[in-house]
């Protein structure tokens, strides 16, 4: 653990850049293996270049590009440099958002907003990369790599979505990032350069950018892939770690069909939303020597996990404790809000004091799920609280019945949401998903069953895709808006 403390992610990059120099660090699609040396060198020539416009430690860095091997490298040389980053898409710099106006360096591959940009901008186009390849590197420059950073210099920020697409943004700390990565690799097993990273999804996800913080670490391989193309990856890399947000599941265990002789070195974290009963049995053994259902919030990072559908295990370093709508704590067994904490958590959300009161309260980060501590250190998830349905006056938590309707083979999701009518009277809808489902009556004849007892009547809808955020959660208010356009229309 030690380590973790002293040592970043572009100095996991030196080490293995030193030991193994050969060996891939990254293995993006068509553009093929990128060497730990040679990434090593593009990290410290960046840098370099970087250092030589003006960047400089302390500084707010914005980094977009499609590139993602060139995000790698960007975000590295930032970090050698002790800089704090970001990561963009370009959406973000074509519509103006606005925390691109709060970077002092913006380096992307299209042009940032005039009105949204610092003014201090690097276009990562092939002018710059030949820039990078006429660079000669000196002892200095290597020695950036090495250097590292102190545990309470705040390295990246971090923008989360949630469910209700109002961006949160939130700082971590170096020593906080270097817990987290021992943290997880903790729970994917001991470190074992032979197994790889498989990431799925490409910068600027924050999923992205913790797969690329664990192969360093590892010092194993980072496989950048489409989910589209994950059949490939399952008959040619015998032993890896993946991670999948809950609904696509489904498409990833489609995907899997061969190589299952390599189930036992092959490991899967699962986040978003809690896994179906119907797929454990297909998770693990058959696929995964280990398969992981993460709860937790991207505020605290890894917190608990469950396999099998059980209660969620509270990680030895983490604490939980359930509270009634006053902040008191309740007895075990009684359900009430989630609240939180972890030696990983950030301190809050920053330019917005009001969210940081509501949800960082005492020490703690209250969630504003609903759950109940079965026992100490264990943990079950009821739903959020704002997602509480008021049907003819009785309330629900709509995740039961979600549940329910998932194990359906044809459902890949379900969503339960109310609507009023033109007298202001909530009646319930039932939206789900899945591949080349259609509305007919023997459809509904399986749904409604399922929700009886909520209420008298409720309308069925089939949506694909549902609206999600990049970690898989489903934007409950989009759908709710979608509806009432159509029962205007």
């Amino acid at each position: 653990m030690q380590d973790t403390v002293t040592r970043s992610s572009v100095n996991w990059l030196a080490h293995w850049a030193e030991v193994s120099p050969g060996d891939a660090a990254l293995v993006i699609g068509q553009r093929g293996k990128v060497s730990f040396g040679d990434l090593a060198q593009s990290v410290a020539r960046m840098a370099k270049l970087l250092a030589a416009a003006g960047v400089a430690p302390g500084m707010l860095v914005g980094i977009e590009t499609a590139d993602q091997a060139g995000h790698v490298a960007a975000l590295l040389a930032c970090e050698a440099l002790g800089v704090c980053t970001v990561s963009f898409s370009a959406e973000d710099l074509a519509t103006g958002d606005a925390l691109v106006g709060r970077c002092e360096w913006v380096l992307s591959e299209g042009a940032p907003q005039a009105a949204a940009a610092p003014g201090r901008w690097v276009r990562l186009d092939a002018g710059f990369a030949a820039q990078m390849a006429a660079t000669v590197l000196g002892a200095e420059d290597w020695a950036r790599l090495t250097r590292p950073m102190a545990p309470d210099a705040i390295a990246r920020l971090t923008r989360s979505s949630g469910t209700t697409g109002a961006r949160k943004v939130f700082a971590q700390s170096a020593g906080q990032i270097a817990n987290e990565v021992a943290t997880r690799w903790g729970l994917y097993g001991p470190k074992n350069r032979a197994k790889a990273v498989i990431c799925l999804y490409p910068f600027p996800s924050y999923v992205a950018y913790h797969n690329m913080l664990a192969s360093l670490y590892n010092g194993s391989a980072l496989h950048v892939v489409s989910l589209d193309h994950f059949d490939r990856v399952v008959v040619e890399v015998p032993s890896f770690h993946v991670s999948v947000v809950q609904g696509q599941l489904p498409m990833l265990i489609d995907k899997y069909r061969l190589g299952l002789e390599f189930a036992p070195l092959r490991t899967l974290s699962i986040i978003g939303a809690e896994v179906p009963a119907g797929l454990w049995p297909q998770l693990s053994p058959t696929r995964f020597a280990r398969a992981f259902n993460a709860y937790t919030a991207s505020e605290v990072h890894t917190f608990s996990f469950s396999t099998n559908g059980e209660p969620y295990t509270i990680l030895d370093d983490a604490e939980a404790r359930i509270v009634d709508e006053m902040g008191r704590p309740v007895a075990f067994g009684t359900a009430g809000l989630i609240e939180i904490r972890t030696p990983r958590m950030t301190k809050g959300y920053l330019w917005n004091p009001e969210l940081t009161q509501k949800h960082f309260v005492g020490g703690w980060f209250r969630t504003y799920d609903i759950g109940f501590m079965p026992a100490p250190g264990r943990l079950v998830v009821g739903g959020r609280g704002d997602d509480i349905l008021n049907v003819g006056g009785t309330k629900i938590l709509p995740g039961m019945y979600e549940a329910k309707l998932r194990d359906l083979a044809e459902i890949k999701d379900a969503v339960l949401i109310t609507l009023h009518d033109h007298n202001r009277v909530d009646h319930l809808h039932v939206v789900i998903e899945g591949d080349g489902l259609t509305l007919n009556d023997a459809l509904v004849g399986k749904v409604l069953p399922l929700v009886a007892g909520i209420c008298d009547k409720c309308w069925v809808h089939v949506l694909n895709p549902l609206p999600r955020t990049e970690t898989g959660k489903v934007r409950r208010i989009e759908i709710r808006e979608l509806l009432e356009k159509q029962a205007k229309v």
